[in-house]
Formats: structure tokens, C-alpha cells, sequence
């Protein structure tokens, strides 16, 4: 009687478990996250015709500050648009771009010490810096001509770009070559450090 007891003992336990596996499996899980509500943007709180460059970019694809923001963009050379925060509506196929690259650009940052200052990063083994200007960033092309600072002892295409969150005017570089370069950008050296 006792082993007969266990056996039936044992089959109950697998009968219990088979149905709370069952039933374990047969509700959907919870979410972690309760009320969570969006709303999409009005059509006046929106971009469109915005054509950036997405493919082969390993920087950001998108760069911004506390009054810009910036991405590759699509065209001859290496352009890059940049627009102020809350300037919405259609961008503008003939829109003013900042183009001083030969070639596509990678990366794009802003010094997080200097809104109006941006470096670019491209395949043209530079960097560029830009000091920007709002009276008339947004009317005309910046072209190579208004380039502040050019940074060019690199020997292979630059693939990033940025600031130092901690310590103003350093700036860091990688390059395909697999080489870190840094530039104190405060004076006139464009030599890495």
C-alpha cells in the first residue's frame, strides 16, 4: 500500500505541474513598463524632405547641442546640414549646407563648452572645425573658405569625431588606420598631441 501511495502521490505532482505549466504559458507576460502613452508630432512639429547619409557612417549619424543639430548629408563632396532646434517644415532640396569636405563625411560633433563651434570628420583623411555663426549660418553654403581650424596628418579616412566631455578644447579622433589622435583646438596647432 505505501509504494501504491507514492506512485499515486507522484502521479497528482505531475498532474499539478503539467497544468500550472499550462497555465504559465498560456497568459502573456506583463510589461515592465504601465502607462506609457506617445503621441506622434503635428505635421508643424516635423521635418521632411530630409535626405542624411545613413550607410557606412561608424560616428554619429546625428549631432546635437543646446542650439543646433546636425547630420551628413546627401550631395557632392561632404555636406552636412545643419538646422536650429525648432525650424521645422520641409528642408529644401537647394537648403544652405556646410560643405569644406572632398568626401563624405563621418561624424559630426559639437563642442559641449562652445555651442557655435562643430568639428566634421571624413573620408578625405581631415577634420574640420567650424566656428558657427547664426546672423548668417543659415543663408548661405559654408564652403572650405570658412573653415577655422583643418587638421590634416592623418593618413587614412577619419571615421569619428569628439569632444571631450571633461576637459574644454580637447578633441579626439580615430582614423581606419586604428590610431586615436587628440588636438588641443585652442590656438593654431593642428598637430595631434
Amino acid at each position: 500500500n505505501i509504494n501504491n501511495n507514492k506512485d499515486n502521490n507522484k502521479d497528482n505532482n505531475d498532474n499539478n505541474n503539467s497544468n500550472r505549466n499550462s497555465k504559465r504559458f498560456s497568459t502573456p507576460a506583463a510589461s515592465k513598463f504601465k502607462h506609457v502613452y506617445g503621441t506622434e508630432n503635428t505635421k508643424t512639429n516635423q521635418y521632411f524632405n530630409l535626405k542624411p547619409i545613413t550607410t557606412g557612417i561608424d560616428g554619429h549619424v546625428i549631432a546635437c547641442n543646446s542650439k543646433f543639430w546636425a547630420v551628413p548629408y546627401t550631395g557632392g563632396g561632404g555636406p552636412v546640414y545643419l538646422s536650429p532646434h525648432g525650424k521645422y517644415g520641409k528642408v529644401e532640396p537647394n537648403c544652405a549646407v556646410i560643405n569644406g569636405h572632398k568626401s563624405m563625411v563621418y561624424d559630426v560633433a559639437f563642442s559641449p563648452y562652445h555651442d557655435d563651434i562643430m568639428a566634421t570628420s571624413s573620408d578625405d583623411c581631415t577634420v574640420k572645425l567650424w566656428k558657427l555663426d547664426e546672423d548668417d549660418l543659415f543663408t548661405r553654403n559654408y564652403t572650405e573658405n570658412d573653415v577655422n581650424l583643418s587638421f590634416t596628418c592623418f593618413k587614412s579616412a577619419v571615421k569619428s569625431c569628439c569632444f571631450h566631455p571633461m576637459i574644454p578644447n580637447l578633441l579626439t579622433t580615430t582614423g581606419a588606420d586604428n590610431q586615436i589622435k587628440l588636438f588641443d583646438i585652442n590656438g593654431n596647432n593642428t598637430e595631434a598631441v
